[in-house]
């Protein structure tokens, strides 16, 4: 990803939207959650600059989940996604990808789903 990051930096062109699907949970497990957070440090992003996930429910449920549904995207600002990522504690914490589920108040759904 530093590479891509360099690339563009070049161009002068920020990140505009990030996929992660829900990989952030394998790192996590892992370990390598904070070396995946550096990389998108790097990543060149503005104040529009946005991460999309999706969040797989197991046994619980995310609060813009629609009912029955088993899985949610959520949009992240970088902006927050670098400030929780940078704390020590986070990255050390077992439990890290649940801090970004419980930092919720700063994710809206990506589709809003039908009544």
């Amino acid at each position: 990803m530093g590479a891509i990051a360099a690339y563009l930096r070049e161009k002068h062109w920020p990140v505009s939207a990030f996929y992660t699907s829900n990989v952030e949970q394998y790192l996590f497990q892992s370990g390598t959650f904070g070396a995946f957070a550096a990389n998108v440090a790097a990543l060149p992003a503005d104040s529009s600059s946005t991460i999309i996930r999706s969040w797989f429910i197991r046994g619980g449920g995310f609060p813009s989940a629609a009912p029955g549904h088993l899985s949610t995207q959520q949009l992240h600002p970088f902006a927050k996604f670098l400030a929780l990522t940078r704390q020590p504690e986070f990255l050390n914490a077992m439990f890290g990808y649940g801090s970004l589920l419980d930092d919720a108040d700063d994710m809206v759904p990506a589709l809003t789903p039908n009544p």
